[in-house]
């Protein structure tokens, strides 16, 4: 189930790059980060501020897109106002660029969005 779930957000991303901010009462500092260039050994890394904006609490699942995309935490509950940070990493599985997303959902709606951690994989010099 969680598979399909993932494909479903998945087949959505180029309607939802089109679409601007779904995220409701849910403030993001950004949806990308652009981590530059990352050695081919090493994790890139990015964190997000996330903010109940409403006045209802929230949940949200943070769901990767693939293994190789970590997210902590991968589940949050958000009081009216509260802020949290998600960080999300991505362990490079070769050269070149990367665009990696990790899609929130909110418990209870069908409002979603995604992150994005994007950047390039070199070799590292020895």
């Amino acid at each position: 189930m969680k598979q399909s779930r993932q494909l479903f957000l998945l087949s959505s991303l180029p309607l939802l790059a089109s679409c601007g901010n779904l995220a409701g009462d849910i403030r993001v500092s950004s949806f990308s980060a652009d981590v530059g260039h990352v050695n081919v050994s090493d994790t890139a890394w990015a964190r997000y501020r996330i903010r109940n904006v409403g006045s209802d609490t929230i949940t949200l699942d943070l769901l990767p897109e693939c293994d190789c995309t970590v997210v902590r935490p991968e589940h949050m509950v958000l009081l009216p106002g509260q802020r949290v940070i998600a960080t999300v990493g991505y362990a490079p599985e070769g050269n070149g660029e990367f665009h990696k997303y990790v899609f929130v959902e909110q418990s209870g709606s069908d409002t979603f969005f995604t992150l994005e951690i994007k950047g390039a994989v070199v070799c590292k010099n020895n």
